[in-house]
């Protein structure tokens, strides 16, 4: 799968069936997360697995009380340990890029999952101190999210996006006119639209030619 349809397939699963992901699948979303770019060049993020299922018990409760979040078959707790980066950018500028670290992170996680077949649903914890206590979590790292890994019951609908062209802007806030192209971003509408009617166009020709009748040339006898 490329990168584009990753992106686009990608959906947030709240609904996962009882098979169980893969180590070697596992691990190989783990890899691929583990390549997420990061600021500076610190790579402030670690990774708890969780599959206990007294644990994932706790985690549900952790997490707005959400109770999907237990049937998860993984979850993936990311951890944050911004030490480094506030030592080199101040304390407020190390934790906003600790922060923006391990949101690469998970998202990272989210398609290389998408790449494998496996669903994943980001999510929040607002108990932090209670995960910390049961999982031993030391107090200079804090937790950042929990990824759930599985695979999905159902294919989920896409959720309707924004207009894109509603939120570009060019050299300044608000300003949607580009210079070069006044009817971007409509080239990428008109050209979905383009390769559609192409396909449909394609379609019809290909239908016309099946049903055509195929006439057998009749023979003369020659006198």
């Amino acid at each position: 799968m490329d990168t584009i349809s990753a992106i686009k397939m990608r959906r947030s699963v709240r609904n996962f069936s009882s098979k169980a992901v893969p180590d070697k699948v596992l691990f190989e979303i783990l890899d691929a997360t583990n390549h997420a770019p990061a600021a500076g060049g610190y790579y402030n993020w670690s990774f708890i697995v969780v599959k206990d299922s007294g644990d994932k018990e706790l985690l549900a409760n952790a997490s707005y009380e959400q109770e999907f979040v237990k049937f998860s078959p993984v979850i993936v707790i990311v951890c944050s340990d911004s030490s480094k980066l506030e030592s080199d950018f101040g304390e407020e500028n190390g934790k906003k890029y600790a922060l923006q670290n391990t949101a690469a992170a998970m998202q990272t996680m989210l398609l290389a999952a998408t790449t494998f077949g496996v669903g994943s649903c980001w999510c929040s914890i607002d108990k932090e101190k209670a995960v910390r206590n049961a999982l031993k979590i030391p107090e200079e790292v804090e937790i950042h999210g929990i990824v759930l890994l599985g695979y999905a019951k159902r294919v989920e609908p896409m959720v309707s996006k924004l207009d894109l062209g509603n939120i570009t802007f060019f050299d300044e806030w608000d300003k949607k006119v580009r210079k070069t192209s006044i009817l971007f971003p409509l080239f990428s509408k008109l050209e979905e639209a383009a390769k559609e009617l192409g396909k449909q166009i394609g379609k019809r020709r290909v239908k016309k030619v099946v049903s055509k009748p195929i006439r057998a040339k009749q023979k003369t006898k020659k006198k």
